[in-house]
């Protein structure tokens, strides 16, 4: 969630809530996990037809190329959510510490 300051006015606290990245960013790896499943599914019936001689090899490796580039921007929405994630994190103090390494108290 994403507060920022719109500048106040009579009757209104000048604050909006924009919307969580971290919620956007996982519904694009969703959207884009199936895309990448739907292009696998192409690939697979472009070399069964290839196989069968009912396609030429530019027809293969065209499907083999866009199941490439869907599973590439699904892999790139992983990582966007991973950071929106521990953006998340650091912004709530959450997960300061790393396992094993000894929490230090202030005096």
């Amino acid at each position: 969630m994403a507060v920022t300051d719109r500048g106040s006015g009579r009757g209104r606290t000048g604050w909006t809530i924009e919307p969580a990245p971290l919620s956007s960013a996982r519904q694009r790896v969703s959207a884009l996990d199936q895309a990448a499943a739907s292009y696998q599914e192409a690939y697979a019936l472009a070399r069964t037809n290839f196989e069968a001689g009912a396609t030429a090899l530019v027809d293969l490796l065209d499907a083999d190329r866009q199941h490439a580039a869907a599973r590439l921007q699904a892999a790139s929405a992983r990582n966007d959510a991973a950071k929106a994630w521990a953006t998340l994190q650091i912004a709530t103090g959450a997960g300061a510490a790393v396992a094993g390494t000894p929490k230090v108290a202030l005096r």
